[in-house]
């Protein structure tokens, strides 16, 4: 239930890859948030090689309420990345 990773120095040999993060310890730009000073540093999206694909994993919801504007960014360079 966390909306952050935590990748070790060894990640990157098991494939994967930090795709976007938290590069403070207040990236909430409007609203409130609680914790959000834990989030600095930590990966928001992880691409991983899985097999012959690529797994995406997305700590936060990128489809949800109003926010949908600026984050469908994501969500469709992750199916377009995915795709044939």
């Amino acid at each position: 239930r966390s909306a952050a990773f935590i990748l070790d120095g060894g990640a990157g040999a098991r494939g994967l890859e930090r795709v976007a993060w938290y590069d403070s310890d207040h990236p909430l730009r409007s609203g409130w948030a609680l914790g959000q000073d834990l989030l600095k540093d930590k990966a928001a999206i992880v691409s991983a090689e899985v097999g012959a694909g690529h797994l995406h994993l997305m700590g936060s919801e990128v489809a949800f309420r109003a926010q949908t504007h600026g984050t469908f960014k994501l969500l469709f360079n992750t199916l377009y990345r995915t795709g044939p």
